[in-house]
């Protein structure tokens, strides 16, 4: 498999596994994954990104990891923070509602972001919160093979 399919499979079938407990995406990136489980992912992911030719696979493998877990991070802060997801996009969505400045920008952000997480935040939210991540992934994956030697 080469390096950006490895990643692809690592990183988007190993969210299911994480998303189901808030705070585990924080620990991981404060405290890392310091149990002896963990070698096959850290061997593995490095040396396909050494053969790729990346001159420093390890850096770019924490740049992955820990930009997924970030992602991650992000929403279960929202859901830990109880209510704040539902009422802070409701509320973004009525401040730029009632700027009533024409932004075509801002029209967007609140018909493909802002108004549907308001609305529903349940099933809208992780909708929007899949597209991000995998916005997320593909983009640092291409980014990477662009600064390939």
């Amino acid at each position: 498999m080469d390096w950006q399919a490895w990643f692809r499979a690592f990183l988007y079938d190993g969210r299911p596994a994480i998303d189901p407990y808030p705070g585990v995406a924080k620990w991981l990136i404060m405290h890392g994954p310091t149990f002896p489980s963990i070698r096959g992912f850290f061997d593995a992911g490095i040396s396909t990104l050494e053969r790729a030719g990346f001159p420093q696979p390890a850096l770019v493998y924490a740049l992955l990891v820990n930009t997924a877990m970030l992602t991650i991070t992000m929403s279960d802060d929202r859901l830990e923070s109880g209510d704040d997801g539902p009422r802070d996009h409701a509320s973004m969505l009525r401040d730029f509602s009632a700027m009533n400045v024409e932004s075509s920008g801002i029209s967007r952000m609140i018909r493909g972001v802002l108004g549907p997480l308001a609305e529903d935040p349940t099933r809208a939210g992780e909708a929007v919160n899949d597209a991000y991540y995998h916005l997320l992934v593909e983009t640092l994956l291409t980014g990477l093979a662009a600064r390939l030697p």
